[in-house]
């Protein structure tokens, strides 16, 4: 196999192992990544490179450009363009790689996508693939590094043992890289998303043009029972706050006559009248994304938390802008107890227009319902039995999605459920809400702890009854509720790998320059606790003892191994280097860090008769370097030989024989 076809295997094998990310990034377009891939095939099995004329290549660049533009340019951020050009010229560096001048920039561009697809990942599978990307990219390296400095394909093959301690060196080098590299927080860092819907809270309900909604598992909070007892799954309905109708279309929460805020960690109470906590249950939230509000089970007392603290007209308790996750807070819940949800307002019969179809249909259903509680329950058996839920919805945008729920399509997801009983409540003058939050989880922990999943959002319908206050109603049907489960079998399994996610979210992908500030305080606060305990000579001690320990080992196992340079290096190398006087006399000495083949491609231009042993001493000190495996020890005496030949070929008298070893 030839040199460049050799290069070329190792340009598309870079390029296929850069684009493995690729398939799990929201930026980069199933399209690209397919062509970049066939290209990287192509290189390691066609024996010759794609042709391509220069006006061929700027032809095709002008094409790449105009569908890359066409595929969404800027609008959803630089990543997206930069990833998709980046991947079209590696692609076509690759193809038509045809020796070492292209090599270098199809590595290029394959490095840099490579660069921003580790940029743009964020799952906690990254950790896998940057440690083996370590390993392939060393070995890639010097396999490269062998072949352009004109060893044989044959021969230039790294040592494989040399993997495992630079991957190790290196894993240990980025956890303090990780630590002092200044946090980036900046759009180029931002894929986003084109246009996907997916299931979580969100405090503005929008129920046109969604399309299809991706479920989501990510974890979005987690509530700890006290020790020695289980949360009731009765408690495992968590309320954010109340909407506001705008259109039927858009939702928005209740902002207006907001009360004043708490100072930070003070208990706020969420009854009129409050009493002891002695008969409450102290549950322990812990919200890994805040968006604005707390989330309360029923019968909620109180609520304490580490930032400041206010009330809106709904009852819902909200947070600062700024609050960053994850948030703890405690909740007491007392069974029975009723919250103070704010009294019922104009904006409670409010409908966008009053539309004769409501109003009939509304009737229809409540026909022979007396009471308003009466009424509320027709209206949500007439949604659970006539309409069936889904999350696949027409993505075109509608003036009226609530009408379009109720009379075109009879299908939709929670929020259109909630909605539609709202404005059929109101066109009768019954006084009703939509409210959001989650709903259900995953116990863990014997029944004490509840993971509370983006999944898990929900909404449903508080109805005003008097002399009752709200009452809460869900007219979603109860088989799409998100509901309590026991977590078991794969379950479990799957637990585990979400804890570990959860560790990777708090700790990696939300760490930042105020982390790293705290970060250094307790290690030097760690620090001034040893001196002060006086342990701190004993581990000097204990450190200085272990690094002459490692330097004896290492004088051992190279016992017998010279060194050139601050470099180990076996007898044929330092033959070799020994020749470099000899060689400078002759007017042609090697430059500062020149490679042992260099040198030996000088000797050889010194001395041409030579040739032979030349080439016989040079594979030997590259095998030392590079080999896979450790020299005999009876390589010395053979070097004696091919020495003694060169400096007799050199001094022109016959060069002396060589026995084979």
């Amino acid at each position: 196999m030839s040199t460049d076809t050799t290069l070329r295997r190792l340009a598309g094998f870079s390029l296929l192992w850069a684009i493995v990310p690729a398939p799990f990034l929201g930026i980069i377009l199933p399209p690209f990544w397919v062509i970049a891939a066939a290209a990287g095939v192509f290189a390691l099995w066609s024996p010759k490179p794609l042709v391509l004329s220069v006006r061929e290549k700027n032809l095709l660049a002008i094409v790449a450009l105009v569908v890359v533009l066409a595929t969404g340019g800027w609008r959803i951020g630089p990543l997206r363009p930069l990833g998709h050009l980046l991947l079209l010229l590696a692609a076509a560096e690759v193809a038509t790689l045809d020796g070492r001048r292209s090599f270098r920039p199809a590595m290029v561009a394959a490095g840099l996508f490579w660069a921003l697809a580790v940029a743009a990942s964020i799952h906690v599978m990254l950790v896998v693939y940057l440690v083996l990307s370590v390993g392939v990219l060393w070995w890639v390296g010097m396999r490269s590094f062998l072949l352009l400095q004109g060893v044989a394909p044959e021969e230039a093959k790294p040592r494989l043992g040399h993997i495992v301690p630079t991957v190790i060196a290196v894993t240990i080098l980025a956890v303090p890289v990780f630590f002092l590299v200044p946090r980036l927080r900046s759009p180029w860092l931002s894929a986003g998303t084109a246009r996907q819907s997916i299931t979580g809270f969100s405090a503005a309900v929008r129920l046109s043009g969604l399309g299809e909604i991706q479920t989501s598992r990510r974890l979005a909070m987690i509530v700890t029972a006290p020790p020695g007892s289980r949360i009731d799954p009765a408690l495992a309905r968590f309320r954010a706050t109340a909407y506001d109708l705008l259109k039927t279309g858009l939702w928005l929460p209740r902002r207006s006559h907001l009360g004043p805020w708490t100072r930070a960690g003070t208990r706020l109470w969420l009854v009129a009248t409050p009493t002891a906590l002695d008969a409450a249950t102290k549950l322990d939230f812990e919200l890994l994304r805040p968006e604005g509000y707390l989330f309360l089970p029923p019968g909620s007392v109180a609520v304490e938390a580490p930032v400041r603290l206010r009330l809106d007209p709904a009852g819902g308790v909200l947070t600062p802008d700024g609050a960053r996750g994850p948030l703890v807070y405690h909740v007491w819940v007392r069974r029975g107890a009723r919250r103070t949800l704010g009294a019922p307002g104009r904006k409670d019969l409010l409908v966008p227009w009053r539309r004769t179809a409501f109003v009939r249909l509304a009737l229809d259903i409540t026909k022979g319902a007396a009471s308003t509680v009466e009424k509320a329950r027709a209206v949500v058996h007439f949604l659970q039995t006539r309409y069936r839920y889904t999350l696949n919805l027409p993505r075109r945008y509608s003036p009226d999605p609530v009408g379009d729920f109720l009379f075109k399509y009879r299908r939709g997801h929670c929020e259109l459920f909630a909605g539609s009983m709202v404005i059929l409540l109101r066109s009768i003058g019954v006084k009703a809400r939509m409210v959001g939050g989650y709903s259900g989880g995953d116990l863990a922990g014997g029944g004490r702890v509840l993971e509370v999943r983006d999944q898990n959002a929900h909404t449903w319908v508080e109805v005003w009854v008097p002399h009752a206050g709200w009452m809460s109603f869900d007219p979603t049907p109860p088989a799409d509720v998100p509901a309590v489960r026991s977590i078991s079998g794969l379950a479990a399994v799957r637990w585990v790998a979400d804890r570990v996610e959860l560790f990777w979210d708090r700790n990696v992908l939300t760490f930042d320059i105020r982390d790293q500030v705290r970060a250094l305080r307790e290690v030097l606060g760690l620090a001034s606790r040893i001196e002060r305990s006086g342990v701190a000579g004993m581990m000097l001690v204990l450190l200085a003892l272990a690094g002459l320990g490692g330097w004896l080992a290492a004088r051992r196992r190279n016992r017998g191994v010279g060194r050139t340079g601050g470099i180990v290096r076996g007898p044929a190398a330092r033959a070799l280097r020994g020749l470099e006087p000899r060689i400078r006399r002759h007017g042609l000495a090697a430059p500062p860090g020149a490679t042992l083949r260099a040198i030996g491609r000088r000797a050889v231009t010194c001395w041409p008769d030579a040739a032979a042993a030349i080439e016989r001493l040079v594979t030997l000190a590259e095998d030392e370097l590079y080999g896979s495996g450790a020299w005999r020890e009876d390589r010395a005496r053979v070097v004696r030989r091919l020495r003694r030949e060169i400096r007799t070929t050199g001094r022109g008298g016959a060069p002396a024989r060589v026995r084979p070893e």
